[in-house]
Protein backbone atom coordinates (compact mmCIF):
# COMPACT_ATOMS: atom_id res chain seq x y z
CA UNK A 1 0.00 0.00 0.00
CA UNK A 2 2.63 2.40 0.94
CA UNK A 3 3.70 2.19 -3.15
CA UNK A 4 0.33 3.81 -3.69
CA UNK A 5 1.13 6.28 -1.68
CA UNK A 6 4.22 7.32 -3.33
CA UNK A 7 2.19 7.17 -6.27
CA UNK A 8 -0.13 9.07 -5.94
CA UNK A 9 2.25 11.93 -4.08
CA UNK A 10 4.33 12.12 -7.57
CA UNK A 11 0.95 11.73 -9.69
CA UNK A 12 -1.12 14.14 -8.76
CA UNK A 13 1.24 16.76 -9.43
CA UNK A 14 2.01 15.12 -13.05
CA UNK A 15 -1.42 15.42 -13.82
CA UNK A 16 -1.72 18.55 -12.02
CA UNK A 17 0.97 20.20 -14.81
CA UNK A 18 -0.68 18.72 -17.53
CA UNK A 19 -4.73 19.64 -16.60
CA UNK A 20 -3.22 23.16 -16.42
CA UNK A 21 -1.19 23.83 -19.58
CA UNK A 22 -4.37 21.74 -21.39
CA UNK A 23 -6.40 24.60 -20.59
CA UNK A 24 -3.57 27.01 -20.63
CA UNK A 25 -3.39 28.41 -16.86
CA UNK A 26 -7.07 28.63 -16.76
CA UNK A 27 -8.30 30.11 -13.50
CA UNK A 28 -10.48 26.84 -13.10
CA UNK A 29 -8.27 24.66 -14.58
CA UNK A 30 -5.74 26.16 -11.63
CA UNK A 31 -8.21 26.15 -8.59
CA UNK A 32 -9.43 22.64 -9.62
CA UNK A 33 -5.87 20.91 -9.90
CA UNK A 34 -5.16 22.84 -5.79
CA UNK A 35 -7.82 21.66 -4.32
CA UNK A 36 -8.38 18.12 -5.68
CA UNK A 37 -4.39 17.72 -4.86
CA UNK A 38 -4.61 19.31 -1.53
CA UNK A 39 -7.33 17.18 -0.17
CA UNK A 40 -6.39 13.75 -1.93
CA UNK A 41 -2.12 13.71 -1.67
CA UNK A 42 -0.99 11.67 1.34
CA UNK A 43 0.87 13.43 4.36
CA UNK A 44 4.40 11.66 2.90
CA UNK A 45 7.57 13.49 3.59
CA UNK A 46 10.70 12.66 1.49
CA UNK A 47 14.46 13.44 2.56
CA UNK A 48 16.49 15.17 0.14
CA UNK A 49 20.20 16.23 0.43
CA UNK A 50 20.70 20.10 1.24
CA UNK A 51 17.19 20.90 -0.33
CA UNK A 52 13.56 20.75 2.49
CA UNK A 53 11.26 17.12 2.63
CA UNK A 54 9.56 16.63 -0.45
CA UNK A 55 5.48 16.79 0.81
CA UNK A 56 2.51 17.34 -1.19
CA UNK A 57 2.87 21.52 -1.04
CA UNK A 58 6.22 21.68 -2.82
CA UNK A 59 5.72 18.76 -5.36
CA UNK A 60 2.15 20.79 -6.26
CA UNK A 61 2.82 24.05 -5.88
CA UNK A 62 5.79 23.48 -8.17
CA UNK A 63 3.80 21.60 -10.57
CA UNK A 64 1.63 24.53 -10.71
CA UNK A 65 3.98 27.19 -11.11
CA UNK A 66 6.23 25.27 -13.92
CA UNK A 67 2.49 24.60 -15.82
CA UNK A 68 1.82 28.68 -15.47
CA UNK A 69 5.31 29.49 -16.70
CA UNK A 70 4.58 27.28 -20.04
CA UNK A 71 0.99 29.28 -20.80
CA UNK A 72 1.87 31.97 -22.94
CA UNK A 73 -1.39 34.16 -21.52
CA UNK A 74 -0.28 33.97 -18.17
CA UNK A 75 3.90 34.66 -19.37
CA UNK A 76 2.81 37.95 -20.70
CA UNK A 77 1.37 38.70 -16.84
CA UNK A 78 4.09 37.73 -15.09
CA UNK A 79 4.94 40.61 -13.13
CA UNK A 80 8.20 41.04 -11.24
CA UNK A 81 8.77 41.49 -7.48
CA UNK A 82 6.65 44.51 -6.63
CA UNK A 83 6.79 46.88 -3.76
CA UNK A 84 3.56 45.14 -2.14
CA UNK A 85 5.75 41.66 -2.36
CA UNK A 86 8.77 43.08 -0.06
CA UNK A 87 6.84 41.95 3.12
CA UNK A 88 6.66 38.27 2.31
CA UNK A 89 9.71 38.23 0.73
CA UNK A 90 11.43 39.82 3.92
CA UNK A 91 9.44 36.91 6.00
CA UNK A 92 11.14 34.16 3.93
CA UNK A 93 14.39 34.99 3.87
CA UNK A 94 14.39 35.65 7.81
CA UNK A 95 15.34 32.28 8.81
CA UNK A 96 18.96 33.11 7.22
CA UNK A 97 19.43 35.96 9.15
CA UNK A 98 18.24 34.74 12.17
CA UNK A 99 20.63 31.23 11.11
CA UNK A 100 23.28 33.96 10.55
CA UNK A 101 22.56 35.60 13.72
CA UNK A 102 23.02 32.76 16.02
CA UNK A 103 26.46 31.38 14.30
CA UNK A 104 24.44 28.43 12.53
CA UNK A 105 25.92 29.18 9.28
CA UNK A 106 24.55 29.74 5.84
CA UNK A 107 23.89 26.87 4.93
CA UNK A 108 21.56 26.51 7.33
CA UNK A 109 19.92 29.48 6.91
CA UNK A 110 19.55 28.85 3.07
CA UNK A 111 17.92 25.58 3.76
CA UNK A 112 15.31 27.25 6.22
CA UNK A 113 14.98 30.34 3.99
CA UNK A 114 14.44 27.55 1.00
CA UNK A 115 11.65 25.95 2.81
CA UNK A 116 9.85 29.03 3.86
CA UNK A 117 9.88 30.47 0.11
CA UNK A 118 8.46 26.92 -0.98
CA UNK A 119 5.78 26.98 2.31
CA UNK A 120 4.46 30.72 1.85
CA UNK A 121 6.11 32.16 -1.66
CA UNK A 122 5.24 29.95 -4.37
CA UNK A 123 1.60 29.60 -3.63
CA UNK A 124 1.20 33.08 -3.20
CA UNK A 125 3.22 33.41 -6.65
CA UNK A 126 0.73 31.34 -8.29
CA UNK A 127 -2.32 33.58 -7.01
CA UNK A 128 -0.87 36.64 -8.14
CA UNK A 129 -0.24 34.60 -11.77
CA UNK A 130 -3.34 33.15 -12.06
CA UNK A 131 -5.77 34.50 -9.89
CA UNK A 132 -6.34 38.33 -11.33
CA UNK A 133 -9.67 39.38 -10.61
CA UNK A 134 -12.77 38.63 -8.55
CA UNK A 135 -13.95 36.59 -11.40
CA UNK A 136 -10.95 34.15 -11.13
CA UNK A 137 -11.70 34.04 -7.01
CA UNK A 138 -15.14 32.97 -7.72
CA UNK A 139 -13.53 29.81 -9.64
CA UNK A 140 -11.47 29.16 -6.40
CA UNK A 141 -14.63 29.19 -4.36
CA UNK A 142 -16.37 27.20 -6.66
CA UNK A 143 -13.39 24.77 -6.75
CA UNK A 144 -13.02 24.61 -2.82
CA UNK A 145 -17.09 24.37 -2.17
CA UNK A 146 -17.17 21.47 -4.12
CA UNK A 147 -13.96 19.68 -2.43
CA UNK A 148 -15.80 20.76 0.77
CA UNK A 149 -18.90 18.81 -0.51
CA UNK A 150 -16.82 15.62 -1.49
CA UNK A 151 -14.98 15.70 1.93
CA UNK A 152 -18.31 15.53 3.64
CA UNK A 153 -18.88 11.31 3.71
CA UNK A 154 -15.32 11.01 4.36
CA UNK A 155 -15.56 13.07 7.06
CA UNK A 156 -18.63 11.59 8.41
CA UNK A 157 -17.30 8.28 7.84
CA UNK A 158 -14.07 9.03 10.13
CA UNK A 159 -16.02 10.29 13.07
CA UNK A 160 -17.52 7.36 13.44
CA UNK A 161 -15.12 4.46 12.55
CA UNK A 162 -12.66 6.75 13.83
CA UNK A 163 -9.43 8.99 11.24
CA UNK A 164 -7.80 5.89 9.66
CA UNK A 165 -8.78 6.78 5.90
CA UNK A 166 -5.20 7.37 5.66
CA UNK A 167 -3.72 4.87 6.86
CA UNK A 168 -6.45 2.15 4.48
CA UNK A 169 -5.89 4.21 1.84
CA UNK A 170 -2.02 4.55 1.71
CA UNK A 171 -0.60 1.84 3.94
CA UNK A 172 0.93 4.63 6.59
CA UNK A 173 -0.41 6.34 9.66
CA UNK A 174 -1.24 9.93 8.97
CA UNK A 175 -2.10 11.75 12.00
CA UNK A 176 -1.14 10.37 15.07
CA UNK A 177 -3.85 9.76 18.12
CA UNK A 178 -7.85 10.00 18.10
CA UNK A 179 -9.47 12.88 20.10
CA UNK A 180 -13.02 12.55 20.52
CA UNK A 181 -15.91 14.74 21.52
CA UNK A 182 -18.87 13.50 23.66
CA UNK A 183 -21.85 15.38 23.03
CA UNK A 184 -21.28 14.28 19.33
CA UNK A 185 -23.23 10.60 19.79
CA UNK A 186 -21.76 7.83 17.82
CA UNK A 187 -20.13 10.65 15.54
CA UNK A 188 -17.69 11.31 18.50
CA UNK A 189 -14.06 11.27 16.41
CA UNK A 190 -12.50 13.92 15.33
CA UNK A 191 -12.21 13.82 11.89
CA UNK A 192 -8.75 14.58 9.16
CA UNK A 193 -9.19 12.24 6.60
CA UNK A 194 -5.67 13.37 3.98
CA UNK A 195 -5.36 16.86 6.12
CA UNK A 196 -2.77 17.03 8.49
CA UNK A 197 -4.92 17.68 12.02
CA UNK A 198 -8.91 18.62 12.38
CA UNK A 199 -7.47 21.75 13.06
CA UNK A 200 -6.76 22.39 9.57
CA UNK A 201 -9.72 20.95 7.99
CA UNK A 202 -12.37 22.63 10.10
CA UNK A 203 -11.62 26.04 9.40
CA UNK A 204 -10.15 25.44 5.64
CA UNK A 205 -14.02 24.03 4.78
CA UNK A 206 -15.43 26.68 6.86
CA UNK A 207 -14.18 29.13 4.15
CA UNK A 208 -15.08 26.83 1.56
CA UNK A 209 -18.69 26.20 2.54
CA UNK A 210 -18.31 30.21 3.21
CA UNK A 211 -17.31 30.69 -0.37
CA UNK A 212 -20.17 28.51 -1.59
CA UNK A 213 -22.80 30.60 0.06
CA UNK A 214 -21.25 33.76 -1.69
CA UNK A 215 -22.22 31.93 -5.07
CA UNK A 216 -25.80 31.35 -4.04
CA UNK A 217 -26.42 34.70 -2.68
CA UNK A 218 -24.22 37.14 -4.36
CA UNK A 219 -24.04 35.69 -8.18
CA UNK A 220 -27.31 33.92 -8.22
CA UNK A 221 -25.98 30.24 -8.72
CA UNK A 222 -28.61 27.57 -8.15
CA UNK A 223 -27.19 24.96 -9.55
CA UNK A 224 -23.91 23.21 -9.60
CA UNK A 225 -23.51 19.84 -11.96
CA UNK A 226 -27.14 19.65 -12.11
CA UNK A 227 -27.96 19.66 -8.49
CA UNK A 228 -29.38 22.30 -6.21
CA UNK A 229 -26.91 24.70 -4.78
CA UNK A 230 -28.18 24.33 -1.28
CA UNK A 231 -28.14 20.60 -1.12
CA UNK A 232 -24.08 21.19 -1.68
CA UNK A 233 -24.10 24.16 0.82
CA UNK A 234 -25.59 21.41 3.31
CA UNK A 235 -23.42 18.71 2.93
CA UNK A 236 -20.16 21.32 2.75
CA UNK A 237 -21.07 22.50 6.03
CA UNK A 238 -21.25 19.27 7.51
CA UNK A 239 -17.60 18.60 6.75
CA UNK A 240 -16.19 21.56 9.33
CA UNK A 241 -18.40 20.32 11.68
CA UNK A 242 -17.11 16.95 11.31
CA UNK A 243 -13.43 18.15 12.70
CA UNK A 244 -15.31 19.13 15.67
CA UNK A 245 -12.40 22.02 16.43
CA UNK A 246 -14.14 24.37 18.13
CA UNK A 247 -11.80 27.57 17.51
CA UNK A 248 -12.13 26.50 13.70
CA UNK A 249 -16.20 26.34 14.19
CA UNK A 250 -15.90 29.74 15.71
CA UNK A 251 -13.97 31.46 13.12
CA UNK A 252 -15.66 29.81 9.89
CA UNK A 253 -19.26 31.58 11.96
CA UNK A 254 -17.20 34.70 12.62
CA UNK A 255 -16.43 34.45 8.31
CA UNK A 256 -20.02 34.34 7.60
CA UNK A 257 -21.19 36.68 9.56
CA UNK A 258 -18.65 38.93 8.40
CA UNK A 259 -19.54 38.54 4.74
CA UNK A 260 -23.22 38.52 5.53
CA UNK A 261 -23.00 42.23 7.56
CA UNK A 262 -20.39 43.37 4.73
CA UNK A 263 -22.92 42.79 2.22
CA UNK A 264 -25.69 43.89 4.22
CA UNK A 265 -23.89 46.99 5.23
CA UNK A 266 -21.85 47.92 2.89
CA UNK A 267 -19.04 48.95 5.07
CA UNK A 268 -15.45 48.19 5.51
CA UNK A 269 -15.53 48.20 9.08
CA UNK A 270 -16.47 44.45 10.15
CA UNK A 271 -13.15 43.35 7.66
CA UNK A 272 -10.93 46.39 9.18
CA UNK A 273 -12.20 44.94 13.09
CA UNK A 274 -10.83 41.62 11.98
CA UNK A 275 -7.31 43.29 10.77
CA UNK A 276 -6.65 44.20 14.55
CA UNK A 277 -7.19 40.57 16.27
CA UNK A 278 -3.94 39.13 15.53
CA UNK A 279 -1.78 42.32 16.30
CA UNK A 280 -4.03 43.48 19.28
CA UNK A 281 -3.26 39.59 20.60
CA UNK A 282 0.53 39.22 20.17
CA UNK A 283 1.10 43.06 21.28
CA UNK A 284 -0.67 42.72 24.25
CA UNK A 285 0.64 39.18 24.90
CA UNK A 286 4.29 40.03 24.53
CA UNK A 287 4.26 42.78 26.21
CA UNK A 288 2.91 41.17 29.19
CA UNK A 289 0.39 43.38 29.85
CA UNK A 290 -2.70 40.59 29.55
CA UNK A 291 -2.34 37.44 30.92
CA UNK A 292 -5.06 35.85 29.47
CA UNK A 293 -6.22 34.46 32.83
CA UNK A 294 -9.59 35.81 32.45
CA UNK A 295 -10.18 34.26 29.50
CA UNK A 296 -9.16 31.11 30.71
CA UNK A 297 -11.87 31.69 33.56
CA UNK A 298 -14.45 32.23 30.93
CA UNK A 299 -13.73 29.21 29.13
CA UNK A 300 -14.49 27.35 32.32
CA UNK A 301 -17.37 29.30 33.03
CA UNK A 302 -19.24 29.26 29.95
CA UNK A 303 -17.73 26.32 27.66
CA UNK A 304 -16.30 23.73 29.42
CA UNK A 305 -13.29 22.67 31.87
CA UNK A 306 -11.23 20.63 29.07
CA UNK A 307 -11.39 24.06 26.76
CA UNK A 308 -10.47 25.90 30.10
CA UNK A 309 -7.61 23.37 30.39
CA UNK A 310 -5.94 23.36 27.26
CA UNK A 311 -6.18 27.39 27.24
CA UNK A 312 -4.82 27.32 30.10
CA UNK A 313 -1.71 25.45 29.12
CA UNK A 314 -1.68 27.51 26.06
CA UNK A 315 -0.99 30.62 28.00
CA UNK A 316 1.44 29.11 30.79
CA UNK A 317 4.04 27.98 27.83
CA UNK A 318 3.23 31.53 25.86
CA UNK A 319 4.41 33.04 28.82
CA UNK A 320 8.09 31.53 29.05
CA UNK A 321 7.89 30.86 25.68
CA UNK A 322 7.84 35.05 24.60
CA UNK A 323 10.46 35.13 27.96
CA UNK A 324 12.73 33.35 26.11
CA UNK A 325 12.26 34.63 22.50
CA UNK A 326 12.87 38.02 24.07
CA UNK A 327 16.34 37.35 24.96
CA UNK A 328 16.79 37.13 21.21
CA UNK A 329 14.34 39.72 19.91
CA UNK A 330 15.42 40.78 16.57
CA UNK A 331 16.47 37.50 14.51
CA UNK A 332 15.46 35.04 17.34
CA UNK A 333 17.06 31.71 17.84
CA UNK A 334 17.16 30.05 14.65
CA UNK A 335 15.96 26.48 14.42
CA UNK A 336 17.08 23.17 15.80
CA UNK A 337 14.58 23.72 18.76
CA UNK A 338 17.07 26.42 20.51
CA UNK A 339 13.29 28.52 20.82
CA UNK A 340 12.22 25.97 23.09
CA UNK A 341 12.28 26.14 27.32
CA UNK A 342 14.78 23.37 29.01
CA UNK A 343 15.06 22.82 32.68
CA UNK A 344 18.36 22.31 34.51
CA UNK A 345 18.61 19.00 33.14
CA UNK A 346 18.13 19.68 29.73
CA UNK A 347 14.71 18.35 29.37
CA UNK A 348 12.04 20.60 27.83
CA UNK A 349 9.73 21.93 29.12
CA UNK A 350 7.86 23.68 26.53
CA UNK A 351 5.02 23.28 24.17
CA UNK A 352 5.04 24.85 21.19
CA UNK A 353 1.10 25.45 19.93
CA UNK A 354 0.83 29.33 18.26
CA UNK A 355 2.78 30.31 14.64
CA UNK A 356 2.91 33.24 15.95
CA UNK A 357 5.16 32.22 19.19
CA UNK A 358 7.11 29.62 16.58
CA UNK A 359 7.96 32.53 14.51
CA UNK A 360 8.96 34.62 17.00
CA UNK A 361 11.18 32.56 18.86
CA UNK A 362 12.75 31.36 15.58
CA UNK A 363 13.27 34.48 13.87
CA UNK A 364 12.79 37.01 16.12
CA UNK A 365 10.73 40.73 15.70
CA UNK A 366 12.09 40.51 12.04
CA UNK A 367 10.13 37.43 10.79
CA UNK A 368 7.04 38.22 12.73
CA UNK A 369 6.58 41.67 11.93
CA UNK A 370 7.23 40.72 8.14
CA UNK A 371 4.71 38.06 8.52
CA UNK A 372 1.91 40.26 9.69
CA UNK A 373 2.43 42.85 7.21
CA UNK A 374 2.55 40.29 4.28
CA UNK A 375 -1.12 39.11 5.95
CA UNK A 376 -1.89 42.85 6.00
CA UNK A 377 -0.94 44.42 3.25
CA UNK A 378 -2.80 43.23 0.48
CA UNK A 379 -5.86 43.07 2.99
CA UNK A 380 -5.20 47.44 3.59
CA UNK A 381 -4.81 47.54 -0.28
CA UNK A 382 -7.99 46.04 -0.95
CA UNK A 383 -10.05 48.15 1.24
CA UNK A 384 -8.08 51.28 0.52
CA UNK A 385 -9.84 50.86 -2.92
CA UNK A 386 -13.28 49.55 -1.68
CA UNK A 387 -15.27 51.86 -3.45
CA UNK A 388 -13.22 51.33 -6.88
CA UNK A 389 -13.47 47.73 -6.70
CA UNK A 390 -17.38 48.09 -5.24
CA UNK A 391 -16.59 45.22 -2.87
CA UNK A 392 -20.11 45.52 -0.99
CA UNK A 393 -21.68 43.89 -4.33
CA UNK A 394 -21.77 41.02 -7.31
CA UNK A 395 -18.47 39.40 -7.44
CA UNK A 396 -16.46 42.54 -5.65
CA UNK A 397 -17.55 39.83 -2.40
CA UNK A 398 -15.38 37.51 -3.52
CA UNK A 399 -12.14 39.75 -2.78
CA UNK A 400 -14.01 40.14 0.65
CA UNK A 401 -13.98 36.22 0.60
CA UNK A 402 -10.78 36.41 0.07
CA UNK A 403 -9.45 38.78 2.80
CA UNK A 404 -11.76 37.35 5.24
CA UNK A 405 -10.29 34.22 4.83
CA UNK A 406 -6.61 35.20 5.05
CA UNK A 407 -7.95 37.11 8.31
CA UNK A 408 -9.42 34.55 9.48
CA UNK A 409 -6.18 32.17 9.19
CA UNK A 410 -3.70 34.99 10.76
CA UNK A 411 -6.24 34.48 13.73
CA UNK A 412 -5.91 30.78 13.50
CA UNK A 413 -2.07 31.41 13.75
CA UNK A 414 -2.41 32.70 16.92
CA UNK A 415 -3.51 29.16 18.51
CA UNK A 416 -2.45 26.97 16.03
CA UNK A 417 0.26 26.16 13.03
CA UNK A 418 -1.69 24.74 10.51
CA UNK A 419 0.14 26.33 7.25
CA UNK A 420 -1.48 25.49 3.83
CA UNK A 421 -1.14 26.75 0.27
CA UNK A 422 -4.61 28.46 -0.19
CA UNK A 423 -4.32 30.87 1.94
CA UNK A 424 -1.16 33.05 0.89
CA UNK A 425 -2.41 32.32 -2.84
CA UNK A 426 -5.75 34.33 -1.92
CA UNK A 427 -3.38 36.88 -0.16
CA UNK A 428 -1.32 37.51 -3.64
CA UNK A 429 -4.65 37.43 -5.37
CA UNK A 430 -5.88 40.01 -3.49
CA UNK A 431 -2.68 42.13 -3.94
CA UNK A 432 -2.66 41.65 -7.79
CA UNK A 433 -6.74 42.87 -8.07
CA UNK A 434 -6.26 46.11 -5.25
CA UNK A 435 -3.30 47.08 -7.62
CA UNK A 436 -4.85 46.42 -11.05
CA UNK A 437 -7.94 48.18 -9.82
CA UNK A 438 -10.12 45.54 -11.28
CA UNK A 439 -12.70 43.45 -9.46
CA UNK A 440 -14.13 41.06 -12.16
CA UNK A 441 -14.41 41.54 -16.10
CA UNK A 442 -18.00 42.14 -15.32
CA UNK A 443 -20.55 40.78 -12.39
CA UNK A 444 -22.80 38.89 -15.41
CA UNK A 445 -19.73 36.87 -17.09
CA UNK A 446 -18.86 36.11 -13.40
CA UNK A 447 -22.52 34.69 -12.81
CA UNK A 448 -22.14 32.44 -15.94
CA UNK A 449 -18.76 31.27 -14.65
CA UNK A 450 -19.74 29.60 -11.58
CA UNK A 451 -22.86 28.74 -13.31
CA UNK A 452 -21.10 27.09 -16.35
CA UNK A 453 -20.30 23.79 -14.32
CA UNK A 454 -24.19 22.50 -14.29
CA UNK A 455 -27.69 24.68 -14.58
CA UNK A 456 -28.65 26.86 -17.07
CA UNK A 457 -25.99 28.76 -19.36
CA UNK A 458 -27.93 32.15 -19.84
CA UNK A 459 -24.79 34.47 -20.07
CA UNK A 460 -20.78 33.84 -21.44
CA UNK A 461 -19.07 31.14 -19.41
CA UNK A 462 -16.30 32.72 -17.33
CA UNK A 463 -13.40 33.78 -18.91
CA UNK A 464 -10.80 36.78 -17.17
CA UNK A 465 -9.19 38.39 -19.75
CA UNK A 466 -5.81 36.83 -19.93
CA UNK A 467 -7.64 32.76 -20.42
CA UNK A 468 -7.12 31.44 -23.56
CA UNK A 469 -9.30 28.41 -23.41
CA UNK A 470 -12.63 27.97 -21.98
CA UNK A 471 -12.65 25.84 -18.74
Amino acid sequence: MILFAYLVLFGVPAWAYSYVVERRGSPRSVATALVFGWLSMPLLRIDLPLLPQADKGMLLCSALIAALVQCPPVARLRDGLRWFDLPLFAFCTSPFFSSVANDLGAKDGLSSALAHFIAFAMPYAIGRMAFRDAAALAELARALFIGAACYAPLCVFESRMAPQLHQWVFGMPGRVGWETVDFYGPLRYKASVFLESPLELTPLLGIATVGGWCLWRCLQVRRIHRFDVRWWIAAAALAPLMGKSLGGVVLSIAAFGTIYATRRLRTSLIVLALVLVTPAYIATRASGWWDAMNFVEFLRENVSEHRSASMWTRVVNENILVVKALEQPVFGWGGWGRNRVYDEEGKDISILDGFWIIVLGCNGWFGLGSWLLAVWLPVALALSRWRRLRLWRGSGMFIVWATTAVLIHSIDCIANSMVNPFYYLMAGAVATIAVRGQAAVGDAVATGAAQAGGGPRRRAPLRPRFAGAAP
